[in-house]
């Protein structure tokens, strides 16, 4: 398993196929800034990993992402738009399909 943003995603591969999750399940897996860039680099690692073919997107303990996480990044300084940021996991487009692994309770 491989953790990025001090364990806020955790990433693991089986076959073809990478796993991808975001960890933060106090906050119903919101992003604050460290986990939105951990979030990116994994996705930009499954990317270039050419024995890769598909990734699963999901969050931790039943719930799969509540977006930002505002209060954490409210009157951050440093407080970066991640859905348009190049670090950000939704930049830049991916080559291969990722599927979002939503559970409902």
């Amino acid at each position: 398993m491989q953790k990025y943003a001090d364990g806020k995603i955790l990433v693991e591969s089986c076959g073809p196929v990478t796993t991808v999750t975001i960890n933060r399940p106090g906050v119903r897996n919101a992003l604050d800034n460290a986990a939105a860039r951990g979030l990116g680099q994994a996705m930009r690692n499954f990317d270039a990993d050419d024995g890769q073919l598909v990734a699963v997107l999901t969050g931790a303990g039943g719930t799969f992402c509540a977006g930002a996480d505002l209060k954490e990044l409210a009157g951050s300084a440093d407080y970066v738009a991640w859905a348009g940021d190049p670090e950000g996991p939704t930049h830049p487009t991916l080559s291969k399909p990722v599927i979002a692994g939503v559970i409902s309770g």
